[in-house]
């Protein structure tokens, strides 16, 4: 009997769980909210900044930075030709992705007032500063979208979240 009861208050604990949520889900929508969501903004970090953005403002303070290391000639030319596509809309309309992923790379390495001499000092960031723009380079990006290569990206983004890492192959 005591199964039975323990089934019982597990099934109306549930049902009072979902009932709550179908409330709060029924006020969302006539654009009320609860007291406790307003309270909760307060956590959330206020600024958020667009990593393109983040790259076109960095972009002049990493150019110096590379004309002045012995060996950033190359990483000087490439963040060169980034300046100037960037300027051009269509290209960084198919590039985007991949330049969002550097602004968020700078955003995490790095704030607005960092020096960046010494950070890009380190051969590690260089080397990844380099990795982040030969993405920017690669040619796919240069590729018609078409809806099979957003299923293939869609498909292998879950095979790495699903912990199946990129070794899993389509069986259709």
């Amino acid at each position: 009997m005591g199964a039975v009861t323990s089934k019982i208050l597990v099934v109306a604990g549930l049902g009072a769980g979902l009932g709550l949520v179908g409330l709060m889900v029924a006020r969302g929508r006539r654009g009320q909210v609860p007291e406790e969501a307003e309270l909760q903004t307060a956590w959330v970090k206020q600024e958020s900044e667009d990593p393109v953005d983040t790259v076109r403002t960095m972009l002049p303070q990493l150019l110096t930075v590379a004309s002045q290391l012995s060996d950033g000639k190359a990483l000087l030319a490439r963040l060169q030709m980034l300046q100037a596509n960037l300027k051009v809309e269509s290209w960084l309309a198919s590039h985007e992705k991949p330049v969002s992923k550097l602004g968020t790379w700078l955003l995490n390495t790095g704030s607005r007032g960092v020096k960046w001499r010494p950070i890009l000092a380190i051969e590690a960031n260089q080397r990844m500063l380099s990795e982040k723009l030969a993405d920017i380079e690669d040619e796919r990006w240069n590729e018609p979208w078409t809806m099979e290569s957003e299923l293939t990206e869609a498909n292998e983004i879950a095979r790495v979240a699903a912990g199946l890492g990129k070794t899993i192959k389509n069986k259709w």
